[in-house]
């Protein structure tokens, strides 16, 4: 479901988050310098994958805790 999403609507999607992140209007967001719109979408994919390790470290119970 996840891969045949992302292949309709990759540049829509991508296009709506960092309009989500910057709060810009999506013409905002297609005015946007290139190099601007894909660092932004660079950071939110690591940032998606960094959460989604961090929950299932969490879920499996293998969380480090300090004190």
């Amino acid at each position: 479901v996840e891969q045949r999403f992302n292949s309709k609507w990759n540049w829509t999607y991508l296009v709506n988050q960092v309009s989500d992140v910057t709060k810009e209007t999506w013409d905002g967001v297609y005015s946007m310098p290139i190099v601007v719109f894909l660092n932004i979408a660079c950071y939110l994919r690591d940032k998606n994958e960094f959460e989604k390790a961090s929950l299932n470290e969490y879920k499996s119970g293998n969380i480090k805790r300090y004190g």
